[in-house]
């Protein structure tokens, strides 16, 4: 039998292999257990996430069994609604294209409600240019008219005068004892005729009567009639015709010694 010898050394180095062993087994067993307590906790815990699960699945389930059913009410509704919004826009549509044809209708009536007044206008415009037109014509015509017969008068008033005049020329040359001038001494422009001046009147009857108070006393007179500046009508009464002033004057003399009225010789061509 063989004996061993245990030195205090070695029993010193023994317990501490012991202890160390003792705490790296402490140490591991403490580690084990955190580590399966915390498997345990996360088992745990993906249990109670998986039976929650469930009972969301669960009801999520129940809510899908009713779900088609209302979501099919709800599209039936929207279908049905969608219909009557459609109805309601087209007639909606339809009553704005009436409406829009309706007031393109007015507008057109009132577009040519405006041509026809303005036709109507421009008819009455050119009517009345019209009118006054002819108007002006006929005041022109009829001015033209009068002009007209105012010159005829004028030529058979100035006609008659040099017919009275040659008819009391010849009568007034008979009377001084001159006889008629013939066509040959007419045209000689230079030749002029004295006469002498024994009154003037307003009025032609009042002439009249002084020439016959004249070939009462045996002179032989005449009337020469001309305008006034005024424009009324004056008559000349003369006596003889004679070619020299001097004739004339002998004359004179004559029909002073018988009338006081004034006057004097005067040429009366």
């Amino acid at each position: 039998m063989n004996a061993y010898v245990i030195d205090q050394k070695q029993l010193k180095r023994y317990v501490v292999e012991i202890v160390v062993a003792l705490v790296i087994a402490f140490s591991l067993g403490f580690v084990l257990g955190m580590q399966q307590s915390k498997v345990d906790n996360e088992i745990a815990q993906s249990k109670q996430e998986k039976s929650i699960n469930q009972q969301v699945n669960a009801k999520q389930a129940q809510k899908d069994e009713k779900k088609p059913v209302e979501d099919k009410s709800e599209t039936k509704l929207s279908a049905a609604e969608k219909i009557k919004q459609a109805k309601e826009k087209t007639a909606s549509e339809k009553i704005s294209l009436k409406e829009q044809e309706k007031i393109a209708q007015e507008k057109l009536a009132l577009k040519k409600l405006a041509e026809k007044k303005l036709a109507k206008q421009k008819l009455e415009k050119e009517r009345l240019a019209k009118q006054k037109r002819e108007k002006e014509k006929l005041e022109k015509e009829k001015q033209a008219k009068a002009k007209l017969a105012r010159e005829k008068l004028a030529k058979e008033k100035l006609a008659k005068a040099q017919l009275e005049k040659k008819k009391q020329e010849a009568s007034s040359t008979q009377g001084s004892g001159i006889a008629p001038p013939t066509a040959a001494s007419q045209t000689q422009s230079n030749q002029r005729v004295f006469s002498i001046q024994a009154g003037m009147f307003a009025s032609k009857s009042n002439a009249e009567s002084f020439i016959e108070k004249l070939e009462a006393k045996k002179f032989k007179a005449y009337v020469s009639d001309f305008q006034s500046s005024s424009g009324t009508t004056k008559y000349n009464v003369r006596v003889g015709r004679f070619d020299s002033r001097e004739k004339a004057r002998d004359l004179l003399k004559e029909f002073q010694k018988s009338f006081s009225t004034p006057a004097y010789v005067v040429i009366a061509q």
